[in-house]
Parts: structure tokens; sequence; C-alpha cells
């Protein structure tokens, strides 16, 4: 029929006659071809004779062999793997936990639940195991001083730390990802996606929530960070319910929001009796409320500049002209005696100031009751 599509001899002098055959031709091809396509679908009784012809006992057998010794293989290879991220997370090594754990991923995902059939149970074995390694870093050191112990917790939380004068553990075995932050969380939320087991969904969440704190995208690492925290719920899994925690603190601490880190760690506090050795995770929760309430000792100059700038947008012209000067004025006064654009709470003994007579002639300003000088004779 295909042949016939290409003869010479349809063409003729007579084109309607000639147009109607090609049509013709053209048609039946078009029918024969979907009634095969259709009797291909239905495997017509010839076709399931011939498989049957085909098919060998023997080379059945050899393959449900190979398929048991494929299991057999698999199974202990987890159990292998399994073994050594657990022997490096009892000897405090995170970072060896993370380079096994991915290195277990990468074992897992060439399997099928036909070659591994307790490939959820693997995953979930291997993830909790994941959690507990991160959830490892968030313990203080009774050999470091209170500075080197402040200095993980900043270092954890992701505030600025300076150069350590003392090695660190925590700071030592880190998890780093040594690849562009961009690309990593890409390929995290591409793997999130995807994934259906709830173990895994928490860490990618706690991972996506950690690699967001780190662009200081807070509000979408809160979302992710609150997502974890819900998935672990759902399951009762404390470990990474406590390690959203952290990274819902690690945000909030950045953004210098002490009210919600004291609400974070008194739920957490609860949630970590829940553990079976809690003294370590609530000294830690505890340290992060005390370093949290502290006041910040940082260079304003660039907040209230731009505190300043806010508080001109909203004024008219004749306004706007006036308060500029007058901020330009109280620039040049010195930081003791300035009053501050920002929002902050009154500090310590700030009114406690009084007025020395004959030692501060002309600071008549300061209020206080005047104290008499006393005698030197």
């Amino acid at each position: 029929m295909q042949e016939l599509t290409e003869d010479q001899r349809i063409k003729s002098a007579n084109a309607a006659g000639s147009n109607d055959l090609k049509a013709l031709v053209k048609e039946a091809l078009r029918s024969l071809t979907e009634r095969q396509g259709m009797l291909r679908a239905q495997r017509p009784y010839y076709s399931i004779k011939l498989a049957e012809k085909a098919e060998s006992s023997h080379q059945n057998r050899y393959k449900e062999a190979v398929l048991v010794k494929e299991r057999e293989i698999g199974a202990r290879t987890s159990v292998r793997l399994l073994k050594s991220i657990e022997k490096s997370l009892r000897a405090n090594r995170v970072m060896e936990v993370i380079i096994q754990a991915e290195r277990m991923q990468v074992f897992l995902d060439g399997k099928t639940p036909r070659t591994l059939p307790d490939k959820e149970l693997y995953t979930d074995r291997l993830y909790r195991a994941v959690g507990e390694a991160y959830l490892l870093q968030h313990r203080l050191s009774y050999t470091l001083s209170e500075r080197g112990n402040r200095r993980r917790i900043a270092f954890l939380m992701g505030l600025p730390v300076g150069r350590p004068t003392s090695f660190d553990s925590v700071m030592a075995n880190y998890p780093y990802k040594f690849i562009d932050i961009k690309q990593a969380t890409e390929k995290v939320l591409a793997t999130l996606e995807m994934c259906e087991n709830s173990t895994m969904r928490c860490w990618l969440m706690y991972e996506m929530a950690r690699l967001l704190c780190t662009q200081k995208n807070y509000a979408l690492a809160k979302f992710y960070a609150k997502r974890c925290q819900r998935e672990a719920h759902e399951l009762g899994n404390v470990t990474w319910w406590l390690n959203g925690c952290f990274a819902l603190m690690s945000g909030d601490m950045q953004q210098g929001n002490s009210n919600e880190v004291r609400i974070q760690v008194e739920e957490a506090l609860e949630w970590s009796k829940k553990l079976q050795d809690p003294e370590r995770v609530q000294a830690f929760l505890t340290k992060c409320a005390e370093m949290a309430a502290e006041a910040i000792t940082a260079d304003e100059r660039k907040a209230i500049v731009q505190r300043e700038r806010q508080i001109v947008g909203v004024m008219d012209e004749q306004q706007k002209i006036e308060t500029q000067v007058l901020f330009k004025r109280m620039s040049i006064v010195p930081p003791g005696r300035r009053f501050s654009v920002l929002p902050r709470k009154p500090e310590a003994g700030e009114l406690r100031a009084e007025r020395r007579y004959l030692r501060q002639r002309g600071l008549s300003v300061i209020p206080g009751a005047r104290t008499s000088v006393a005698s030197t004779t």
C-alpha cells in the first residue's frame, strides 16, 4: 500500500480521477495503519502463543535467583553503611556522618522497591541518624571558656564570629557545602518536590531553611522551618522538630528578635524533655536565650541613617529640611548625650547621672541633685 502511493500509474491526464485514486490509497493506508496499531496494543492470540513458546522455566529460575542475590547484597550493603554512620555519630564526627549519608543516599537512589524491599526502612534509619548528627552540634563544651561557648552558639546561629583562639570540635566538624549556595538550594528544592519519604522531607526542609538563612531570606527560611516542624510533629520525631526550631532561632537571632527567640526556647525546652538525654540541649537553649536577650554592641550608624531617611521620607518639604538639619546637628553630639532615633530600651544607669558641684561647672542640663565636694583639708 505504501508503494502504491508512489506508483506512477496513478498519475494520468485525467486529473480528477487521479486525485480520487490518491485519496482512496491514502485513506486505505491510514485505516490499515491504525488497525495494526490497535491489534498490537491488544496483543492478539498469536502473539500470546509466541511469548509462551519463548518462555523458559530455567531462565525464570535464573532470574529469580539473581533477584534474591541482589536483594541480599543490597540489604548487606545498607546495614554496613548504616553501621558506619552510627559509628561516626558516636564519635561526634558530624562531617563524616553527612558525607557517608550522601554516599548511602546515592546507593539507595539506584535501588527500587523490587530490588530492595526495605528501602523505606533504611531511608528512615538514615535520616534519623542525620537528624541526630545535626542536633549533636547544639551542645555546650565544658572544656571551652564562656567566650568559646558563646562563639560556638554565634557560629551555629549564623551570627558574626571572630577567628577562634582555641580548637572547637563543632566548628571543626561543621558540614560545609563547598558549592555555590544558589545551586545547592535549587538541588535541594528539586529533590524536595519529588521526595515521598517523610523523614527525608524533614531533612530537605531543614536544609532549605538553613541555606535560605545563609542567603538572608528569613521569611522563606521561616516557612520551611515551620514545615519541617509540622512534618516532624506528625511523625512524632522530636529530633527533627528541635532541628527545625534551631533553624527558626537562627533567623530570629540574626534579625535581633529576642522575644521570638524566647518563645521558641520555652517551647523547645518542653519538647526536649522527650529526649533521652535532655540536659545537653536544654543548656544550649538556655544559653541561646541569654545571648538573645543581651543588647548587641555594634556600630549602629548604618541603621541610624536608614531610620533617619525613613523619618524624613514621610514629612513635607518644610519639615524635611528642618529635620535634616536637626539630624545633622545630632550626629555631632557625643553618643552618650545623643537622642537615638532607633527604638530601644533605656539602658540601666542612664537616669542616675548627677551633677557634681564645682567639679562639673556649667553642666546644668544634667539631672540629679547637687552633691557637695568633700573637703581636701
